[in-house]
């Protein structure tokens, strides 16, 4: 029936369907350098988007494609584990950064966090 047909499609037909669920996100700063951590509800790759100017993001068009988003790309490259923490170097002291986050499971499932800033120590 229509009913039983929804309710195998609902459940992802035994797939993970379900994005990383990411929290707790804290950014810690020196004068050249900052550190942006956050923790996901499951395993996942951490990224990173950071520039001085307002970051742009444009959504995905097709399957499996991942949202473009502008600035300089940096990355956990360590697995995938429930806490990320990802270190910028070679930044300007003083100066507001712009950045978002985003996590991947190993299923390809990603989540991306609104646009947030930080700004380096004097």
């Amino acid at each position: 029936t229509m009913a039983k047909i929804n309710q195998i499609m609902n459940s992802g037909l035994g797939l993970d369907i379900a994005v990383p669920v990411m929290s707790g996100a804290f950014v810690q700063t020196t004068n050249t350098g900052a550190t942006i951590s956050w923790s996901t509800n499951e395993p996942a790759r951490g990224h990173a988007y950071y520039d001085t100017t307002p970051l742009r993001s444009d959504e995905a068009t097709a399957h499996m494609q991942q949202p473009y988003v502008s600035g300089i790309y940096a990355s956990t490259n360590d697995g995938a584990p429930l806490s990320q923490s990802i270190s910028l170097t070679g930044l300007q002291p003083n100066t507001l950064y712009y950045y978002i986050n985003r996590a991947i499971d190993n299923s390809g499932n990603l989540t991306m966090t609104l646009q947030n800033t930080f700004r380096t120590n004097p």
